[in-house]
Order: structure tokens, then sequence, then C-alpha cells
């Protein structure tokens, strides 16, 4: 296989000219998907479309523009070549002609959401910032599994296209009618759903009753994580992110001195793959299952296994898992109507990757 060269910033105007001009860029099914079955001026020629380009250094945006037809667009975008291509909402007016009319108003966009490894810098311990490796990486992964299972089975939605963002995160845009005609309120409302962080700390708010009643939603999520991979990727999370090095840290939240006891013993266990292990025999009712069925023909190791795990055991897992897995979401880009974001298939103009669509079952490893 050819080593993908590397990316020279320097050169980027280059690089754009040639892919929106020979024929790269996909035009076709990317202004199909934007017409929704629809004549284009019916839908197309009221979506606004900005063009971000590079004028001495500095980003200038050219806002509400808009076409005509595939052809029109193709013809502008492959003209202007911009450094970044932003979709923003369909209007009741063409936006480069009505945006000056006091009436002119958002009316439908995708609901989308975004998922940024910048947000998840409080509990990845490989890498900060803008650096992101293949340990990390797996946060998005658990991510689109969790968040295509909530929109799929809670919502019903179907037509979801996951993308790439070009550096370090994911874009998920929900295209079903229902979701492209939601108010700002219902997207609020969606997002809040979805959110179980205010800053770095978990709050599962109103999700559950009482201390070990919780929403099915949270233990939907929390199974996910758990069975993805068949338990693999949460265990090499586990191990990869360093969350069973120090007692201390792993311990931190848990209020139940009998479970805490009963865990500071793991910590004589030398192998982090073996005190997650022990951690999901106490504390997760499947493993505790899964193990015991294992065992039903050897009374001898039968005997040592710990009871089933209560309610409050369970709930100390759910909450150490998903505080550290659960989606981080951008709040802002779910709720605005007529919120600009990247679109697909535009190039980041800082790493030279394209923002290609990805399968939420199998989500790729970004190549750096």
């Amino acid at each position: 296989m050819t080593e993908p060269r590397p990316f020279e910033m320097n050169r980027l105007v280059d690089y754009l000219q040639h892919y929106y001009r020979k024929g790269v860029f996909p035009f076709k099914p990317y202004t199909n998907w934007l017409t929704y079955s629809k004549k284009p001026s019916e839908y197309f020629n009221l979506r606004e479309f900005a063009f971000i380009i590079d004028k001495d250094g500095e980003e200038v945006h050219l806002r509400y523009r808009s076409f005509n037809d595939a052809f029109e667009f193709e013809k502008e975008l492959c003209r202007v070549s911009p450094h970044k291509l932003d979709l923003g909402a369909v209007y009741n007016y063409v936006p480069k002609e009505g945006r000056n009319r006091v009436d002119f108003r958002a009316m439908e966009r995708e609901l989308i959401f975004d998922i940024d490894l910048n947000d998840y810098d409080s509990v990845r311990n490989c890498c900060e910032g803008a650096t992101v490796c293949g340990k990390c990486w797996k946060f998005i992964v658990v991510a689109v599994k969790i968040l295509d299972a909530r929109l799929k089975k809670d919502f019903g939605f179907t037509a979801l296209l996951y993308v790439f963002s070009g550096r370090r995160g994911v874009h998920c845009w929900v295209g079903d009618a229902k979701a492209r005609k939601l108010t700002n309120s219902a997207r609020s409302a969606f997002a809040e759903y979805l959110t179980l962080f205010e800053g770095d700390k978990m709050d599962l708010k109103g999700k559950g009753r009482g201390k070990t009643i919780i929403h099915p939603m949270i233990t939907d999520c929390y199974n996910v994580i758990m069975t993805a991979e068949n338990g693999q990727l949460v265990k090499d999370m586990v191990i990869e992110q360093s969350y069973l090095e120090k007692e201390e840290d792993t311990l931190k939240d848990c209020k139940n001195p009998q479970l805490k006891e009963e865990l500071q013993r793991i910590f004589t266990l030398s192998k982090p793959e073996s005190r997650w292990q022990m951690i999901c025999l106490k504390c997760d009712e499947k493993t505790w299952r899964s193990e015991r069925e294992k065992l039903k023909d050897q009374p001898d190791k039968l005997k040592n296994l710990p009871e089933p795990p209560s309610d409050e055991y369970k709930l100390f897992l759910l909450q150490w898992v998903l505080s550290r897995l659960y989606p981080r979401l951008d709040v802002n880009v779910s709720t605005g109507v007529n919120h600009l974001l990247k679109s697909p298939f535009c190039i980041h103009p800082k790493t030279g990757n394209v923002a290609v669509p990805i399968d939420a079952q199998k989500v790729p490893y970004p190549i750096y």
C-alpha cells in the first residue's frame, strides 16, 4: 500500500483547484442529497451556502450564496475554490436575493450533532487539544454507536449521515423531513435529552428517579458501550487510557464503603486486564451471569464467584463508565436552525483531509 503524501499547507490553493475542477468533488450525489427528491427551484435554491476564502491571511466569509441548480453551484464552486465550504439553512426566500427582507427567515435545516475530541481532554490521557491518535479516536467510535442507537431507537430517524470532520471529530446530519422542520426549541429539547454533561461533570438530571432507578435510555447506552465489539472496545479503552492505574482515581466517586473496600483489593492484581475483569464481575450483571454459565459444571470454582451485583454496585459501574465514555456533544451546533456548519466533502484547510461520510457500524480510523 502506498503511503499518503504529507499535506503541504502552502499548496492548499493548488489542491483545492484540482479537487473542485478535476471532477474529484462528488457534485452529482452531493446536490442530489441536498434536493431531497424535490425540484431545485423548490428547495435547493433556497439553501444558504457560505464560501470561506483566505484574503491576506484572514478568513473572509461570503455568506448567503445560493444557486438555481447543480450546474450553477458547480460552476461557482470551481471558480472560487473556497478554503472551506459551509452549509446553512433552507430559507423562505432565495438567500442571495431575500436576505434584506424583513421577513427573511430560516425554515429548515438538518438536525446536526457535533462530536469533537477537544471536549474529551479531561478523560483522554493519550492526547490533548488538536492531537489525535488511534487510542483516543475510540471515543468517537463509542459516541457514534451511542448516537446512532438513540436516534434510531428513541426517535425513529432513518436518514442519518455521519461525516468525518477532517480533523478530530464527526458530524451527524439527520435528514428526515420531520427532523429538518424542527424549531429551535425542539432542537434544544433533543440536545438536552442526549446530553449528560454540564462542563466536565456528568449530571443525570431528571433522567432517573432515586438512587438506583435510571432512565432506560441511560441503561441502554451503558449496554451499547459494554457490548461493543463483544466487550473488547471498552476493555481496550480502559487499559489504553490507564483508568485503572491509580486506586484513588478509580474509586474517587465510589460512595459505598463496602464496595470501595472490595474494589481496593483488585489493586493487588498487577495487570489492568485482571482488574477490569474483577470490577465487571462485581458490578456488571451480564458479566457475572456469563461467568456463572461458564463455571456451572465446575462447582469448586463456582463457589468462589462473587455474589450477584446489587443495584448499587451496578449503578457505580454504570456511572463510572458513562462519565468517561458517554458522548460529549456541542449543543450549540444542534439548537439553531440557521447555524452554519462545515459541509460534507469539503477539505479541512489545516490537515488536507476530506470530510467524507463514514459507516456508523464500522467507524474507520483516520490517517494522519
